[in-house]
């Protein structure tokens, strides 16, 4: 049989592509970070996930799957800085805006003069997002946008973040556009202004392919635990488990994992310590208003603020909270050892409350309810030695000849939406 392990969109695509298969998932649904949770009246997702995609057959898995529920939602995007709104992606003239004319000057000199230094010295590859940053933006843009952000959603230096990241992420300032939005005031639009969003949330998209899997007559088992995999050294026998049903062993043909690929090797015995996951937790308070803000997501940089960004799933969907209600998703980027992980619900609600006031996305409102999420190994951590911690890792794993690992959290690598479907669609090719 083939067995995966994880119901997210990578382990639901990769059992939708194959002939038979049987998914084991920890939690009640499916889906995993791309899962809509509904809490009363409100549906909101784990930090808000826009799709869009140049890959023709994930771009029609969806539409067949979803057709007419799909929405094409306008992006609407703004880091906050120095008390203002400023549009996101970044784009040269309303980042420079923001800084005021003194400012704005000195970065763009500081600008010319990093990337100067850069082509000069004919260097293009920085292992680290600090060099990678200041390299391709300068030192003061680094400070204003990048550096403290960067350190909230990670946990760790920038110094010490993996310039991968990155790269992907954010494309250059050339030159070019940077003098043209400072003597006209003018920007070139680079990236999407707009994606498509299911009506009722982007969990839409994992409901439909577990309804279309278990009707095709493969198993899913949700609320399940790994027991045991038995194996010997090149090869997976059979994975033992349970569920509220019982206790049951499946006969592995192939096994398809995209759970953290550090929890797998535990169970293979092979324990990895080095690479590491950052986790996350919501706070969702709840408001009777119509509407709170009027951007899809708000990334909040600033160090003396614990969350980093917010979004109001009603910008994406009317369909996401009932006519008179609304609700916010505060993200905090952190680890079970914070003490952020550990601290009461009502106590986070309070510190949540208290900042959206201070950045002025709240007023005077006052929540009627609130919910709570946290997240274990959301995020693949990409310090500058994944890398080489990575290879050995697939190096022990690599030697069990039915073992294939998928997704963003199975493979440890950095996947969109979209890029994360087109894996496991890969993999059920390679399996058949």
């Amino acid at each position: 049989m083939n067995v995966i392990l994880g119901a997210g969109l990578a382990g639901l695509s990769a059992a939708y592509g194959l002939d038979e298969a049987i998914v084991l998932e920890r939690e009640e649904q499916t889906g995993g970070l791309a899962r809509t949770l509904s809490y009363g009246p409100c549906r909101f997702d784990i930090g808000g996930h826009r799709f869009y995609t140049d890959i023709p057959e994930v771009q029609a898995l969806v539409a067949k799957l979803l057709g007419p529920e799909l929405l094409r939602v306008k992006r609407r995007s703004c880091i906050v800085f120095n008390g203002r709104k400023v549009p996101y992606p970044l784009t040269a003239s309303a980042s420079l805006k923001a800084m005021g004319p003194g400012g704005a000057l000195l970065a763009t000199l500081d600008y010319l003069l990093q990337r100067s230094k850069a082509i000069l010295n004919g260097k293009n590859n920085y292992e680290n997002l600090r060099d990678w940053v200041i390299a391709h933006f300068g030192r003061r843009l680094y400070r204003a946008y990048f550096k403290d952000y960067s350190e909230k959603v990670w946990g760790v230096p920038a110094s010490e973040i993996s310039s991968d990241w990155i790269s992907k992420r954010i494309q250059n300032l050339d030159l070019k556009e940077l003098l043209k939005s400072i003597l006209f005031g003018s920007d070139r639009r680079t990236l999407i202004d707009s994606f498509l969003y299911p009506s009722k949330g982007i969990g839409r998209i994992a409901q439909a392919l577990t309804e279309k899997i278990k009707k095709e007559g493969k198993t899913i088992c949700t609320s399940s635990r790994i027991i045991k995999i038995n194996h010997d050294t090149t090869k997976i026998h059979s994975i033992l488990f349970s569920t509220e049903e019982g206790l049951f062993e499946v006969q592995v043909t192939n096994l398809i994992s995209t759970i953290p690929v550090t929890i797998l090797a535990g169970y293979l015995g092979h324990p990895i310590e080095k690479l590491r996951y950052r986790d996350l937790l919501l706070v969702v308070p709840v408001f009777e208003t119509e509407r709170l803000t009027e951007e899809t997501w708000i990334y909040i940089p600033q160090r003396d603020i614990p969350f980093g960004r917010v979004h109001e799933p009603k910008n994406w969907s009317p369909m996401m909270a009932p006519e008179g209600v609304s609700h916010l998703v505060v993200e905090f980027f952190c680890t079970r050892e914070d003490t952020l992980w550990r601290t009461t619900d009502r106590s986070l609600l309070e510190l949540t409350l208290k900042h959206l006031r201070a950045l002025g996305i709240l007023n005077n409102q006052k929540p009627v309810d609130a919910t709570f999420v946290r997240v274990s190994n959301a995020y693949p951590l990409f310090d500058i030695h994944y890398r080489k911690n990575l290879q050995k890792a697939l190096n022990l794993l690599g030697r069990f000849e039915n073992l294939i690992l998928a997704g963003r959290t199975g493979s440890f690598s950095y996947l969109n939406m979209d890029e994360a479907i087109a894996s496991g669609l890969k993999v059920a090719e390679r399996v058949k």
